[in-house]
Formats: structure tokens, C-alpha cells, sequence
């Protein structure tokens, strides 16, 4: 795989983790819903939680799917491809927060992945700096260039 096509899947990955947060606010509307609609009438009372319920399960279950397709693409990124960039590092902790919130799989799933990226941390590294080489080779028997620093040889050929 390209290591264009892998970075669009992890970018993908982590966007697709709004479906936790969007869910939890499907909840929530859910239950607003419910609040709002209910009357002194028990059996309209039991249709409108009824409904409330349903809307509820049916966002968080919506979220919950869309962000474990995420989660699969991230996986494939992490351990299939090996990407290994800071910026994964530090939106990858910040998507799996959400999964905290799910009380069961999604908190063991949050737990691992926050796990992985805590103890993998050394391996994020911006893969485009490269070492200043004049700076780290200060051996005086190799070669008389090696001792110049990119201030010291300015104008030099």
C-alpha cells in the first residue's frame, strides 16, 4: 500500500470516531425527546418512550458502528502498514477518549488502544527531519569537512 493511500485510511480512521460522541448526543436527544413529549395520559406516556428509547439505541448504535469501521481502518494502519507519524500519536490518543465513555467493549477497547499508543510512543517520529549530520560526526580523523558546522561553512565551497 502507498504511504499516501495508508495516511488517507488513518485520517479516514480518525474521523470516522465521531460516530461515539454523535451517538452519545442521540442519547441524549432521545431522552429529551421522551421528557418532552410525555402527558398525563399513560398510554401516550408509553408511546413517547417507546419512541424515545428506540431513537436512542438507534443513534448510539448508528455512532458505535460508524466508529468501529474507523477503528478497523486505524488497526490496519497501526499494524498492517506500520504508520508511524506524531501527528497519528497525538489524534489517536484523542479518539479513543470517546471510547472511554462505552461503558463495556468500548472502555476495554479505549483502555488497549490508549495502552498502545502509551507504550509505542518512541516509535511516532516525524519520519521528514533529518539528523543534522555535520553536527553529529565531530570525528577529527575522518575528513577535515566533518568538523564545520552549516554556520561555520557558509561561503565555503
Amino acid at each position: 500500500m502507498k504511504a499516501k493511500t495508508a495516511r488517507s485510511l488513518a485520517v479516514a480512521g480518525l474521523l470516522l470516531q465521531i460516530g461515539i460522541p454523535v451517538g452519545l448526543l442521540a442519547v441524549v436527544a432521545g431522552i429529551l425527546v421522551t421528557l418532552g413529549s410525555m402527558s398525563g395520559d399513560v398510554a401516550q406516556a408509553a408511546v413517547a418512550i417507546n419512541r424515545g428509547v428506540a431513537l436512542a439505541l438507534r443513534g448510539a448504535l448508528i455512532g458505535q458502528g460508524v466508529a468501529l469501521v474507523g477503528l478497523a481502518l486505524l488497526l490496519v494502519v497501526l499494524f498492517g502498514e506500520k504508520i508511524r507519524a506524531p501527528w497519528l500519536l497525538k489524534w489517536g490518543r484523542i479518539a479513543m477518549v470517546p471510547w472511554l465513555l462505552m461503558i463495556g467493549v468500548g472502555t476495554v477497547i479505549g483502555v488497549l488502544m490508549l495502552v498502545y499508543f502509551s507504550k509505542h510512543r518512541a516509535e511516532f517520529t516525524d519520519e521528514n527531519k533529518t539528523p543534522n549530520q555535520a553536527l553529529q560526526h565531530n570525528d577529527p580523523s575522518c575528513h577535515a569537512s566533518c568538523l564545520r558546522t552549516p554556520r561555520a561553512s557558509r561561503g565555503r565551497g
